[in-house]
């Protein structure tokens, strides 16, 4: 569930949850797995081959791991260095296109504030190793980099997100710039 994956016990378990699942399949069928993932799930796939299994074997454990039971990871349309519009989402709020609609409110607008929180937004902010110098975003006048996050998020009204992006996200991320070291195939669309 993407919406609470900036809880570091939500993250363990997830993935705890996701290592057993495949090892199941593979020692169920005698066949390895093939993995697809999409979006923001590429991130979290990349999370998963880069952070957790080497937190939970040891950097040998963890080629190990890899080698036994997975065949293929095939990340589609994958988000790894995040996407400028998750800044103008945790900013602004928006409804993605899916027109959701309250009759009470009469607008869209009341999914939007639900929306600026929701962390797989906030996973999506550019990671500033990949676009250090980029300008992602105008508010008020002025341009900021994937670095001012604070600045931005305290002056659009949503300082809750600077928490989560501190405490869960900043100390994890760059497990998400490094290779799997798997058999990858990507589709990028």
């Amino acid at each position: 569930d993407f919406r609470k994956m900036t809880s570091p016990i939500y993250m363990d378990t997830y993935y705890k949850m996701f290592k057993d699942l495949i090892e199941h399949s593979v020692d169920t069928t005698g066949k390895k797995s093939v993995i697809i993932s999409h979006g923001l799930g590429c991130r979290l796939t990349l999370l998963f081959f880069n952070y957790f299994l080497e937190k939970k074997l040891g950097v040998e454990g963890c080629q190990l791991w890899k080698n036994k039971y997975i065949k293929i990871w095939i990340p589609v349309s994958g988000q790894f260095a995040g996407t400028p519009k998750s800044v103008r989402i945790a900013m602004h709020g928006d409804n993605e296109g899916m027109g959701i609609k309250c009759i009470t409110y009469g607008s869209n607008k009341w999914y939007w504030d639900v929306e600026k929180l929701l962390s797989g937004v906030l996973w999506g902010f550019p990671d500033s190793y990949v676009f250090k110098n980029l300008k992602i975003v105008k508010y008020d006048g002025k341009y900021y980099t994937p670095d001012d996050y604070q600045e931005y998020l305290t002056k659009s009204g949503n300082k809750e997100a600077i928490n989560a992006i501190e405490e869960t996200i900043h100390p994890i991320r760059k497990f998400s710039l490094f290779p799997p070291r798997v058999k990858t195939h990507a589709i990028i669309g």
